[in-house]
C-alpha cells in the first residue's frame, strides 16, 4: 500500500502493481486467517493483525478493494511516508497514518474560465479567488440594457433598462395616460360575472345583494304575476283586509295547530240546544246546508239544500229564480260548442256567422212564424227557355237545350265516368269511321280479349305454339319444329355439338368421306369407302385380328383371345437364344432370351425403350449375364446388383418411364454382383 495520492485516497497494490486507489481498505478473512483490526486514535492509527494457521488451503490472505477481492496474497506490500508494517512470528502489524498534503497559490477566477485545481493538491485554508468588476452603464428609459465585459460580473450598482412610454406592445404606460381613467369604458364581461364564470358574483342573500341564484329563481317562477304578500279576508262576501299574514283566531272552542308549513284551525260548536256564540236546531237533515235563523248571528236552522259527500248539490226550489230541474234539461238539449246564432252562406260561400236575425227578400219571397218554428216561401221559376235551360211543369222540370253544353262550359275533369252514356260490356269508347265525328263504342279482337276484372290482354294462344292468355311465356309444342321451319344449312353441313360441354346445337361440315359413307348402303360398302380391311367369317368370339396377305385389305383370325375382362390368352411365348452381348431394341420386347456363354456377356438395354417395355433373361451357362444402360437411359437395381446371380438365375427388366430417349429400366429378380 503506497502514501496517500491526489483527493486524500490510499494507493492499493498487489505485488507492486497498482490495484487502486479508494477511501477505505477492506480486509476480509480467508482460509486459515484470522485478522485482527484496533483503532488506535491517540496514535492516528488503525492497526490490523493478519493471522494465519495451518490447513489444507493454500497460505496467504485474500486482498480486497472496497468489498472487491483482489485475491489471496503471501505478501503484502506497504509502501508510503505514513504507512509502516511490523511482523512478530506469525502476526503481522499495518499502520497507515495520515498523509501529508500539499498545496499550491490559488488562481484568479474569470467570467471566462474558472481556475482548475492540481489532481495531487489540496486548496489552502487561506486560499482566496480574485473577481473583477466593471462600472455599469448609465441606462435611461427607451435606452439599451447593459451587458458588461465577458471576464468581470455585475457590481452591486448594476442598472437595467426600461423600455419606453407609449400605447403600443412592449411600452410603459405613464400615470396620466387615459386608459386609466376610472370613466374608461370596460369591454364586454358579462358571461364573466355569471355563476359559472372567471369572475362570478355571489347570489344575493337576505342581507347582502348580488346576483339571483338558480333556486331562487325556481322559486320565483312558481309565483303567480298577481300574486300578493298575504291573502284577502272576507266576512260573507264583504272584504275585511286584503293583504294578510297574521289572522287571530278567537272565540268559543276555536284552537290553532300548526305542524311545519301547514296550520290546523279547529272551530268547535255546541250540540243541539246547546249553549254558545252559535245556536243549532235539535235536529237536522243529513247533508243539509246550515242556514242563519233571524238576524242575531247566533243562530242557524235546517234547511232543504244537501250537498253530499262527492259535492252534488240538490234543491227542490229554485236557484236565483230559476228552476234547476227544467233549466238543465234545456241545457241538455243544446249541442256542446253551439252557438248563439246560426252560419248563413250564399252558394258556399260568404255569409256570416251566429246570426240571430234571418231577413228573407225577392219577389214573391214569403216569411211565416208559428211559436218555434218560422216557414219561409220561395216561389219556383216560371215556365219557359232561360236561355241554356228550359223550365216545364210549374218550374218542377228542368232540361238543358240541345248544344247548351259546349267544352268552355264544362271545367276540366269534371265529367265522371257515371255522368257519360251506358255502353255494352266489353266494348271500348273511340271511333273507328273514318274522319271525325261522335265517340262509338269498339270491340277487340285479333287476339286481344277483356279480362273481366277491367283490364285488356292477348288471348291464349293454341297450336305449335301456345300460351295462357296475358302471359308472355310461350311454348312449342312437342315436334312441332319441321325441318322447314329450322333455319336454311349450307350443304354438307350438319346439326350437332362439337363443343367439349353439353350446350346448344352446333352446325359443322362433314368430309366429303362422311357424305359417301351416309351415301353407302350397306356395311361392304361403308368399308369400301374407309378402305377398311375385309372380315372373315366364322372367327373364334373374342379373337384377335390380324392381317391376311400383304395387301392390307382383308384381315384374318388370331388365336389370341381377349376375354371380356381384359384377360389374354392363346399367345405363344417369344423365346430366343444369346451367347455373346447384344444391344436391345423395339423386337426385343416381351421376349425371354436364353443367354449361354462359360464366361459371360453384358446385355445394353436401348434409352428409346417405351414405357411397359420388358424382357426376361435367364443364365443358361457358366459365365454371368451382365446388364448396362445405353447412354441416356438409367437402370435402377436392389444393392447396385447388375448381374444374374449364377447358372440358371432368372432376371427381368422393365421401363416404368420414358421422357422421349431417357428411358427408366428396373432389374429385378435373382442377381449379383
Amino acid at each position: 500500500m503506497s502514501s496517500f495520492g491526489g483527493g486524500g485516497k490510499p494507493i492499493v497494490k498487489k505485488n507492486g502493481t497498482v490495484i487502486g486507489q479508494q477511501p477505505a481498505v477492506n480486509l476480509i478473512e480467508g482460509a486459515n486467517v484470522t485478522i485482527t483490526v484496533a483503532d488506535d486514535a491517540a496514535n492516528g492509527e488503525v492497526d490490523v493483525t493478519i493471522a494465519a494457521a495451518g490447513g489444507g488451503g493454500s497460505a496467504g490472505i485474500e486482498l480486497f478493494e472496497e468489498g472487491v477481492s483482489l485475491g489471496i496474497v503471501t505478501t503484502l506490500n506497504v509502501v508510503g511516508a505514513t504507512a509502516t508494517a511490523a511482523a512478530v512470528g506469525a502476526a503481522g502489524t499495518l499502520t497507515i497514518g495520515a498523509p501529508a498534503l500539499a498545496s499550491a497559490a490559488p488562481e484568479n477566477v474569470t467570467k471566462a474560465a474558472a481556475a482548475v485545481g492540481v489532481g495531487t493538491t489540496a486548496a489552502r485554508v487561506d486560499h482566496k479567488h480574485d473577481i473583477t468588476t466593471a462600472a455599469a452603464s448609465t441606462l435611461s428609459v427607451g435606452g439599451s440594457n447593459a451587458e458588461g465585459s465577458a471576464s468581470s460580473l455585475a457590481r452591486s450598482d448594476h442598472t437595467h433598462a426600461l423600455p419606453a412610454f407609449g400605447s403600443t406592445g412592449g411600452t410603459f404606460a405613464q400615470g396620466n395616460d387615459s386608459r386609466l381613467s376610472d370613466a374608461r369604458t370596460p369591454t364586454a364581461h358579462a358571461s364573466t360575472h355569471l355563476s359559472n364564470g372567471s369572475d362570478p358574483i355571489a347570489a344575493a342573500t337576505t342581507s347582502v345583494g348580488g346576483l339571483l341564484s338558480a333556486a331562487d329563481k325556481t322559486k320565483l317562477d312558481g309565483i303567480a304575476t298577481t300574486a300578493t304578500n298575504g291573502v284577502t279576508v272576507k266576512d260573507e262576501g264583504s272584504t275585511t283586509g286584503s293583504n294578510q299574514t297574521t289572522f287571530d283566531f278567537v272565540g268559543s272552542g276555536v284552537s290553532v295547530a300548526s305542524v311545519g308549513a301547514v296550520t290546523t284551525v279547529t272551530i268547535s260548536g255546541g250540540g243541539g240546544g246547546g249553549s254558545g256564540d252559535v245556536v243549532g236546531p235539535s235536529s237536522a237533515t243529513d247533508n243539509a246546508v246550515a242556514r242563519f235563523d233571524a238576524t242575531t248571528g247566533k243562530l242557524i236552522q235546517n234547511s232543504t239544500v244537501t250537498i253530499d259527500d262527492s259535492g252534488n248539490i240538490a234543491t227542490s226550489g229554485t236557484v236565483d229564480g230559476r228552476d234547476v230541474s227544467t233549466d238543465g234539461t234545456k241545457l241538455d238539449g243544446i249541442a256542446s260548442g253551439a252557438t248563439n246564432g246560426i252560419t248563413t252562406q250564399d252558394e258556399g260561400a260568404g255569409g256570416g256567422s251566429n246570426q240571430v236575425t234571418l231577413d228573407f227578400v225577392g219577389a214573391g219571397v214569403s216569411a211565416s212564424s208559428a211559436g218555434t218554428k218560422t216557414t219561409v216561401t220561395i216561389p219556383g221559376l216560371a215556365d219557359g227557355d232561360k236561355g241554356d235551360i228550359t223550365v216545364a211543369s210549374g218550374g218542377t222540370a228542368w232540361s238543358i237545350d240541345n248544344n247548351a253544353v259546349t267544352t268552355a262550359k264544362i271545367a276540366d275533369a269534371n265529367v265522371t265516368l257515371p255522368k257519360i252514356a251506358n255502353i255494352g260490356t266489353d266494348r271500348l269508347l273511340g271511333r273507328d269511321t273514318a274522319a271525325s265525328g261522335a265517340v262509338e263504342e269498339l270491340t277487340v279482337g285479333g287476339g286481344v280479349e277483356f279480362t273481366t276484372t277491367g283490364g285488356i290482354q292477348r288471348s291464349a294462344l293454341t297450336g305449335d305454339v301456345t300460351a295462357s292468355a296475358g302471359s308472355g311465356a310461350t311454348t312449342i309444342a312437342t315436334a312441332a319444329v319441321t325441318l322447314a321451319k329450322m333455319a336454311n344449312l349450307a350443304q354438307d353441313q350438319v346439326i350437332g355439338r362439337v363443343t367439349a360441354s353439353t350446350g346448344v346445337p352446333e352446325t359443322f361440315i362433314v368430309t366429303s368421306t362422311a357424305r359417301a359413307m351416309l351415301d353407302d348402303t350397306s356395311n361392304s360398302a361403308i368399308r369400301t369407302t374407309i378402305g377398311a380391311l375385309g372380315g372373315v367369317t366364322g372367327s373364334t368370339d373374342n379373337a384377335l385380328l390380324r392381317a391376311d396377305g400383304t395387301g392390307g385389305a382383308t384381315t384374318q383370325a388370331s388365336g389370341i383371345i381377349v376375354s371380356d375382362t381384359d384377360e389374354i390368352s392363346g399367345q405363344t411365348a417369344n423365346v430366343v437364344s444369346a451367347s455373346s452381348g447384344f444391344t436391345t431394341d423395339d423386337t426385343y420386347n416381351g421376349k425371354t432370351v436364353l443367354a449361354s456363354h462359360a464366361t459371360g456377356f453384358t446385355i445394353t438395354l436401348h434409352a428409346a425403350a417405351k414405357k411397359g417395355f420388358n424382357i426376361t433373361v435367364i443364365q443358361e451357362g457358366a459365365g454371368q449375364i451382365t446388364f448396362a444402360a445405353a447412354s441416356g437411359a438409367t437402370l435402377f437395381c436392389y444393392g447396385g446388383h447388375t448381374k444374374t446371380a449364377g447358372q440358371y438365375a432368372m432376371v427381368a427388366v422393365i421401363v416404368k418411364s420414358n421422357a422421349g430417349s431417357a428411358a427408366q429400366l428396373n432389374l429385378g429378380g435373382a442377381t449379383g454382383a
